[in-house]
């Protein structure tokens, strides 16, 4: 079996918790590291849930490099309607370890990392605004990084509200997706620059892989850890009963997107996706952050479809493997 290496650069988060222990117990991924920025919440609290996320799994040993604080240009705006106070509600009886924190900067990291090495896939599950500071650095290490697989954007409209996003800056005129939108600058450093191959999982895709009380029902039977996840996501916030309310089949169905996992279940196991290069460009101006198809943008592998029971199978088997 071909191990694939990878950096994680995230904003945990209860979906970003979920990809973080799929990849943990995943038999062809090896964790190198975890880099945390300011998204979901604020850096110091994605910083304190990543440590938890490696205490529940007993991987203290991964090395987690904390980020920035804010987007390169505008305020950064939180999202505890969503994931709760603490960024990861639900988590809050998980052990805490501090664990292994560098005092090197996310941005040193991933251009010192990507200075000498190219074998070490990066997944980006939050704004980009790590990797961009990292570019600004050196922008010759795009051409060592062999992959970047990100969750964010919204190339076609999602389908619960029919828009291209799930914030709006403007009062509800507009709307792009919360990891484009946070930091728009950083996701044009990103695509603008010579990494060799972008995986793009859109809101468009994830939004259609949605946990609920079956799913929960069926993690809490695997034991230990699963009851773990599933008290997580089950906490769902009141944005999440806005979007998904009508898709509820009791006023306790925990229905939730689970965007994260979905772009790390690409990682373990492509096969599962279907696939489409597209040029893309991103918005600075009028919508912020919106995803735009483009003849003269940047090519980007844009994942279109997901089999959803290969996803669910992947997860509880993944979840399953952590003892």
């Amino acid at each position: 079996m071909s191990i694939k290496e990878i950096v994680i650069d995230c904003d945990p988060g209860q979906d970003d918790a979920l990809a973080i222990l799929m990849a943990l117990g995943a038999e062809n991924i090896k964790v190198k590291a975890l880099s945390v920025v300011a998204g979901n919440v604020g850096v110091d609290k994605t910083l304190q849930n990543a440590c938890k996320i490696l205490s529940l799994a007993k991987r203290e040993d991964i090395p987690i490099y904390k980020g920035a604080t804010k987007p390169l240009k505008q305020k950064h705006v939180t999202l505890e309607d969503v994931f709760g106070y603490s960024g990861m509600d639900g988590t809050s009886y998980w052990p805490c370890l501090k664990g292994n924190i560098s005092s090197v900067s996310a941005s040193d990291f991933l251009s010192d990392l990507y200075s000498s090495q190219s074998n070490i896939h990066l997944c980006a599950l939050a704004p980009q605004t790590n990797i961009a500071h990292a570019l600004k650095r050196n922008s010759l290490i795009a051409t060592n990084i062999p992959s970047l697989t990100i969750m964010g954007g919204c190339v076609f409209k999602e389908h619960i509200h029919n828009r291209f996003g799930n914030i709006s800056y403007d009062g509800g005129k507009t709307y792009a997706e919360y990891n484009f939108a946070t930091d728009p600058e950083a996701v044009h450093q990103v695509l603008s620059s010579k990494i060799k191959q972008i995986n793009l999982i859109g809101l468009d895709v994830t939004r259609k892989i949605l946990y609920n009380g079956e799913i929960d029902k069926k993690l809490r039977s695997i034991g230990w850890m699963g009851i773990s996840v599933a008290d997580m996501l089950a906490t769902v916030g009141p944005e999440d009963v806005l979007d998904y309310g009508a898709l509820r089949k009791n006023k306790n169905d925990p229905v939730r997107a689970i965007h994260d996992a979905v772009a790390m279940a690409y990682l373990i196991e492509p096969s599962i996706f279907v696939q489409e290069k597209i040029p893309l460009k991103i918005d600075l101006t009028n919508t912020r952050g919106k995803t735009l198809i483009d003849d003269e943008g940047f090519l980007v592998n844009v994942i279109r479809k997901v089999n959803e029971k290969s996803f669910f199978d992947i997860m509880f088997q993944t979840l399953k493997n952590l003892k």
